[in-house]
């Protein structure tokens, strides 16, 4: 018997029904995750945990200050160390200031380490400086001294608004209640009046206490500073006298002799 040839025919692969399915099922497969990540973008995109750029950027930043608040009081010292300064912050120029006064300046700042200058302005080769740490609200308080070495700084820290406009107002308009009570016992200077006499007093408040008007002695005016020396006699005819030096209207200086 003769051998009859193969006749039959191999499916090609891509007419097969098992590679139709997988194909079928990876198509249908990738929709479907696409689908699920659109949504997640779209409803859920709050609870995706960012990245660690993102998270630094999210962080909350250091508190700064707009601006700062700077209180300076530059006391009286003696007659041969009289001239105004020019007040600094860092290179910034705040203003002029007179011995005997207290003022207050605001300057837009940021927080960190300031350099508080003050300068001569007729002299700039006399020169003080501090430097201090800007970190809250409040007056940074610096009391300013001329003395024969040159200017000096006190730095006295960070002071309340309260306090720091009680100083001021202390200057400009002196509190009725903190000038000494002394009965005025004649319209003649005695040993009490003059021990009542304080630092800052007005001219008005020093004939009040006294009782009578003095004896101008002097007035000059030198770089915007107006000083003025009245005198003053005791009771009798060696009743003794005191001599009262003002500047700017502010009680400087003060010395008697032979006062009871």
């Amino acid at each position: 018997m003769e051998n009859q040839p193969n006749t039959k025919r191999r499916t090609a692969w891509y007419k097969k029904r098992w590679v139709w399915a997988i194909a079928v099922v990876w198509i249908v497969g990738g929709i479907i995750y696409a689908i699920t990540q659109d949504d997640a973008e779209l409803n859920g995109a709050d609870d995706v945990t960012p990245s660690l750029a993102v998270q630094a950027d999210l962080s909350p930043s250091i508190p700064t200050l707009e601006s700062i608040n700077i209180l300076v009081e530059y006391t009286a010292n003696t007659a041969m160390n009289i001239y105004d300064m020019t007040v600094y912050l860092d290179d910034e120029m705040l203003g002029y200031l007179e011995q005997g006064h207290i003022k207050a300046y605001q300057q837009p700042i940021t927080s960190g380490t300031l350099t508080f200058r003050i300068v001569q302005s007729d002299k700039p080769d006399n020169v003080a400086e501090k430097e201090f740490e800007v970190t809250e609200d409040g007056y940074y308080y610096f009391i300013c001294k001329a003395q024969f070495g040159g200017l000096s700084i006190d730095y006295r820290g960070v002071i309340d608004e309260e306090v720091g406009n009680k100083k001021l107002s202390s200057k400009d308009e002196p509190v009725p209640d903190e000038t000494p009570a002394v009965e005025p016992t004649s319209d003649k200077i005695t040993l009490e009046k003059f021990n009542a006499l304080e630092s800052g007093m007005s001219y008005n408040q020093v004939v009040e206490i006294i009782g009578e008007t003095g004896t101008l002695l002097s007035e000059t005016t030198l770089f915007g500073t107006t000083s003025k020396m009245y005198s003053w006699d005791g009771k009798g005819i060696f009743g003794g006298t005191a001599t009262v030096m003002f500047e700017n209207d502010r009680l400087f200086s003060k010395s008697q002799i032979g006062l009871n």
